[in-house]
């Protein structure tokens, strides 16, 4: 989830890398779907999170694999975040308050298989600093008081990590570097640039055969 840290709640020592084990397995979260509740739009999408989740749904034929499926379908939405729009998982009012659209009946993950990085790094966080990035573990995000410790890389479940974390460093750049942009921009202008970073990393289909990562790669040389 996007949240707000305060850099004084972190210090050397809680720094971690992929490596590291930390305190987060909570038996599967049994009986607990805090995380997927009240989250409104603060589960945002990166490219990799649209590309896996249109494929695990089946988004149609393989020319059809964006976010155009996950928009249409009610799935995702469009908010602004300091300047730059960005996709994020919809909410819904389950009944029980509002809550993830992929929370099912009985308060499990629908899509956990194919569950978007920030839900997979929850309760950690992300520290981004001199061109890297450490993990953290949030202190009261995660409501389960007790917790087994697991490696962060099998917490994550992702292959090939190396490349995952390589593209996530590469993205928040991206990121940072068009929200500095668009602070000079005219509101005209702002909306160009959005719709098309939109278009480039999001509505434009990935190639479902072949590597993620290079088709990134290619399509970030044409904001170079």
């Amino acid at each position: 989830m996007k949240r707000e840290i305060l850099l004084s709640d972190i210090s050397a020592e809680n720094l971690l890398s992929s490596n590291d084990m930390a305190k987060l397995d909570a038996r599967g979260c049994a009986g607990c779907s805090y995380c997927c509740r009240e989250m409104t739009d603060t589960i945002i999408l990166d490219p990799w999170d649209v590309h896996l989740l249109a494929k695990g749904l089946g988004a149609g034929d393989k020319n059809n694999i964006s976010l155009s499926y996950l928009l249409s379908e009610g799935k995702a939405e469009l908010a602004v975040y300091e300047g730059l729009t960005l996709p994020h998982l919809a909410a819904a009012d389950s009944g029980k308050g509002m809550s993830c659209v992929f929370l099912d009946s009985n308060d499990r993950c629908s899509i956990h298989p194919f569950r978007p990085g920030l839900c997979r790094l929850f309760p950690l966080g992300r520290l981004y600093e001199n061109d890297t990035f450490y993990y953290f573990l949030q202190s009261g995000e995660c409501k389960k008081s007790e917790r087994t410790e697991v490696k962060i890389s099998n917490w994550l479940g992702i292959e090939n990590l190396k490349d995952y974390e390589a593209y996530i460093l590469s993205w928040h750049d991206i990121q940072e570097n068009i929200k500095a942009y668009l602070k000079d921009c005219d509101e005209e202008n702002a909306k160009k640039i959005n719709m098309t970073m939109l278009r480039l990393f999001y509505l434009m289909p990935y190639e479902p055969d072949r590597d993620f990562y290079e088709q990134f790669e290619e399509r970030k040389k044409r904001i170079s």
